[in-house]
This record gives C-alpha cells, structure tokens and sequence, in this order.
C-alpha cells in the first residue's frame, strides 16, 4: 500500500487540427492560453501481476467538467511501454 500524491498543469499554446475535431465532438471546453492544474492524493494498492486497487483521498482539478482526465493513468504506466497516455515513452522501441 501507498500513499501517491499527484500535481500536473498544461497550458496549451495551440491545438493541432486532429485534436481540436475530437474535442468538438466531446464538447470539451478546453482552451487554448489557459494554465490547467490538477492534483490529488490517492491510495494505491498493488497485487502482482498486474491488480490495482485505488481509493482518491482528495482531488482538485480546473480542468472543465467533461474534460475527462483520470489520473489513475498515470499511476499505472511504465517507462518501459512504448507509449504513456498518448505519448511515446522515452525508451520505445522506435
């Protein structure tokens, strides 16, 4: 069991095209030259292989509502795949 606290902020200096269709399609009220911040604490409970078991203790977030962001995420990922949340880990293969 662990205790993981998280803190990230985006601002977002420009939208590629590809990105801005798929928001329109979400409503997602993201925009461009706006700081976003997100934290949290969370309790993580890992069983081998591959179990995860997560409690949020606190969550604070200025992302929009049906911005959609889940920080349990980035708890899980590793270095050693070849993308982390949609973009290419420093160690991928390519």
């Amino acid at each position: 069991t662990a205790e993981v606290y998280l803190k990230g902020s985006i601002k977002l200096r420009k939208i590629p095209k590809i990105f801005k269709k798929a928001m329109e399609k979400e409503e997602t009220n993201i925009r461009v030259g706006v700081t976003y911040v997100e934290e949290s604490l969370n309790e993580i409970k890992f069983n081998a292989p591959d179990k995860y078991d997560q409690r949020v203790i606190s969550f604070n977030t200025s992302f929009p509502e049906n911005a959609n962001v889940n920080p349990m995420g980035y708890i899980k990922s590793s270095l050693y795949q070849p993308t982390i949340d949609m973009a290419i880990s420093p160690l991928a293969p390519n």
